[in-house]
This record gives C-alpha cells, sequence and structure tokens, in this order.
C-alpha cells in the first residue's frame, strides 16, 4: 500500500503545471489536397488559440528534401503561419505539423500541389 502511495505521488510532482488542449486541426492554405500556381507561406488553422511556438512545422518537396521556411510567432491565436523564402516550383510538397506537449506525439501531414 505504501508503495502505491508514493508512486501516485510522484507521479503528481511530475506533472505539468499547466495543460494544453488536444489541437484540432481545423483547414489550412493551401488547402488540403489542391493544385495551386504558387504559394508564398503556410497557414494552419485550428480550433483552439494556442501559442505559434508550441507547434513544430516543415516543408518537404516531392523528393522529401526540407524546404525552407520561417515561422511567424503568434500568441494565444488559432493560427500558425509560416512564409516560404522562395515561390515553390512546380511539384508535390506536404506540409508536417506537430504540437509540442505531452498529449499530442503524432505528426500530422497534408498534401498540395503547385502547376
Amino acid at each position: 500500500m505504501k508503495f502505491v502511495a508514493a508512486v501516485i505521488a510522484a507521479s503528481i510532482l511530475v506533472m505539468p503545471a499547466t495543460a494544453h488542449p488536444i489541437l484540432t486541426f481545423d483547414h489550412a492554405v493551401p488547402p488540403v489536397g489542391s493544385t495551386i500556381d504558387t504559394a508564398y507561406e503556410i497557414v494552419l488553422y485550428f480550433t483552439e488559440n494556442y501559442d505559434s511556438d508550441d507547434i513544430a512545422i516543415e516543408l518537404h518537396g516531392q523528393s522529401g528534401n526540407r524546404i525552407p521556411i520561417q515561422k511567424i510567432q503568434t500568441k494565444n491565436q488559432p493560427v500558425v503561419m509560416a512564409t516560404i523564402d522562395k515561390p515553390l516550383k512546380s511539384g508535390k510538397y506536404a506540409v508536417e505539423w506537430q504540437a509540442i506537449n505531452d498529449e499530442d506525439d503524432v505528426i500530422h501531414t497534408y498534401s498540395f500541389q503547385v502547376r
């Protein structure tokens, strides 16, 4: 019994002081599965407010290469924005994002295509 109480007490001590909600993805620009002429930014919309520094985002080209982006910092907003250094060339692209918290360790992906 003392062991169980010690385990419960220890788990309470290591719990984070604040909990983040699990992010619910709403939509994106460029839209999921779309074909567009070009893109200069990636915008992810969520149903909850969130700080963008708690979200990792990457853009990958057709061959899997990472394309440089600059994440724009937002605080307590349901939007995460990232600018693309150069206009995207024709091809398929994948956006990967992940909430950086204990509740969501899944890497989410969506794709779009540039004509």
